[in-house]
C-alpha cells in the first residue's frame, strides 16, 4: 500500500486522551483512572479516523460501559460518523506525540479488579489516501477516502486494579506503520490490534531527536514532498540488541522485532530532519536509523541500518536522541 512504502510516523502519535476518574463505594478517597489514546504517525494518508462508540469495563462486578452522548463526562458525539448513533469520529493523526484528547473525564468507577478494558466502535470508520503525482507533477490517482476496519469492531485492551483512593493512567497508543495494513484484493484498509498498546502514564516518557541533514545518504538534501519521511527510526526493548527485525507481524527466528517506529520528516521551520516516539516505558532501549522507509507489515522486510545507539527513557522526561552522522 502506498503509506507503508512512503511511511507515516497515533502516536494513537497520535495522541489522543482519554481520562477516567473512579470512586471505591466503601471510602470517601476516590479511586481514579485516566486513559489517553496516542498515535504514531503514518504515511501516505492525510486521515485516519476511527469511530468511537463506548468503553467497557470488565470487572469482577460485572461489565460498566460508557457510551458517547449518554454520559456527561464523555465526549460529545459528532457527525463524522453520519450512519452511526451515539458516536464521535476521531483523526488519530491530529493527536500525535505527547498530544492528548480527553474522551472520558471524571466518571466514577468502583475500586477493585478490571479483568478487560474494550474500545468499542462504530460502523463508519475511514481514511484518507493522499493523491498520487508523477515526477512533474501530473496526477496519477486522485485522493481516495477508504474504508477503515477494526477486527470484530472493538480492540481488548489488558486489565488493571484500582485501590480505594488509587490512581490509575493508561495511554492507548496506536501505531499505525505496524498495525494498519492494506490487504491484497479488498477495498479497505485494516487497523490490527498488533499496533496498539497500552502503557501505564505513571511509568512512561517520551523520546525525540533530529538526524544531521549531511549526515546519511537520505539527508544530503530537503526532500521536495516534507509530508512523505526520509528515514525510519526503530526502537528496540533492551540495549545493546544487535539482530534488529522490522515491523513484520510474524516472529522472525533470530530477530528482534521493534517495539515502535517513526518516520523522519525534514521541519521547514527549523530547517531539520527530526523524528519523535511517545509514551514509552521507562527503560533502556536500543535505537536504529535506517533510510529505508518502505516497512510493510505484512512482509518481512530487509532494512539497512546506517546507525544504532542505546537510549534511556525516564518517567516524566522528554529524553533526546539525536543522529549525527559521520
Amino acid at each position: 500500500m502506498f503509506f507503508s512504502k512512503t511511511k507515516i510516523a497515533l502516536a494513537v502519535a497520535l495522541s489522543a486522551s482519554l481520562s477516567l476518574a473512579g470512586c471505591g463505594s466503601d471510602s470517601d478517597d476516590p479511586a481514579t483512572f485516566s486513559l489517553a489514546i496516542s498515535d504514531a504517525p503514518v504515511n501516505g494518508v492525510s486521515n485516519v479516523t476511527l469511530c468511537f462508540n463506548r468503553v467497557e469495563l470488565n470487572g469482577e462486578g460485572g461489565k460498566t460501559e460508557f457510551i458517547v452522548g449518554e454520559h456527561p463526562e464523555m465526549i460529545n458525539a459528532n457527525s463524522v460518523c453520519p450512519d452511526a448513533v451515539n458516536s464521535v469520529g476521531i483523526n488519530l493523526l491530529d493527536y500525535t506525540g505527547d498530544d492528548a484528547l480527553t474522551l472520558i473525564n471524571n466518571i466514577e468507577i468502583e475500586a477493585g479488579k478490571y479483568n478487560q478494558m474494550r474500545f468499542v466502535l462504530s460502523e463508519g470508520s475511514f481514511a484518507i489516501k493522499d493523491a498520487v503525482y508523477d515526477e512533474v507533477g501530473n496526477e496519477i490517482s486522485p485522493e481516495q477516502k477508504i474504508d477503515v476496519v477494526v477486527p470484530s469492531n472493538e480492540l481488548k485492551l489488558d486489565g488493571f486494579t484500582v485501590a480505594q483512593g488509587g490512581n490509575v493512567s493508561f495511554t492507548l497508543e496506536f501505531d499505525l506503520r505496524k498495525g494498519m495494513t492494506d490487504p491484497v484484493g479488498q477495498d479497505n484498509y485494516f487497523v490490527k490490534p498488533r499496533g496498539v498498546r497500552l502503557v501505564d502514564n505513571n511509568e512512561i516518557g517520551h523520546l525525540e531527536g533530529t538526524v544531521a541533514e549531511l549526515g546519511y545518504d537520505c539527508t544530503q538534501t530537503p526532500p521536495e514532498d516534507t509530508s512523505l519521511p526520509a528515514a525510519s527510526v526503530y526502537i528496540y526493548n533492551g540495549a545493546d540488541q544487535t539482530e534488529l527485525g522490522d515491523n513484520t507481524a510474524n516472529d522472525v527466528e533470530g530477530e528482534t522485532q521493534p517495539l515502535a517506529s517513526a518516520g523522519v520528516f525534514y521541519n521547514e521551520d527549523t530547517s531539520m530532519y527530526e523524528y519523535e516516539i511517545g509514551f514509552l516505558l521507562a527503560g533502556d532501549y536500543t535505537l536504529a536509523l535506517s533510510c529505508d522507509t518502505v516497512d510493510d507489515p505484512e512482509m518481512d522486510d530487509e532494512l539497512t541500518f546506517v546507525e544504532q545507539r542505546n537510549v534511556s527513557i525516564m518517567v516524566d522526561e522528554t529524553t533526546v536522541a539525536d543522529f549525527a552522522g559521520n
